[in-house]
């Protein structure tokens, strides 16, 4: 659970960096282009939000993240 502090889009991956922005983010959550189409109608709004994520937690180059491939990983929380 955490707020996504920054969006970070490019053709092949979409970043979502908690409570900081890259590089000092202590979480990120990844969705891949080929997972893109389940996320479509909730990215754009995520900047901001606390959300709650489910997932295996994985370290890619010494930073814990995880892949979300379906919308059902990811809940976005009411605002505090």
């Amino acid at each position: 659970m955490g707020k996504v502090a920054e969006i970070h889009k490019t053709e092949k991956v979409i970043h979502l960096n908690f409570e900081m922005k890259y590089p000092e983010t202590p979480f990120t959550a990844v969705i891949f282009a080929r997972s893109l189409h389940h996320f479509t109608n909730v990215v754009d709004r995520l900047e901001g939000t606390r959300v709650e994520l489910s997932g295996k937690i994985e370290d890619y180059k010494g930073r814990p993240q995880v892949v979300l491939n379906k919308e059902k990983q990811l809940r976005i929380l009411p605002a505090k």
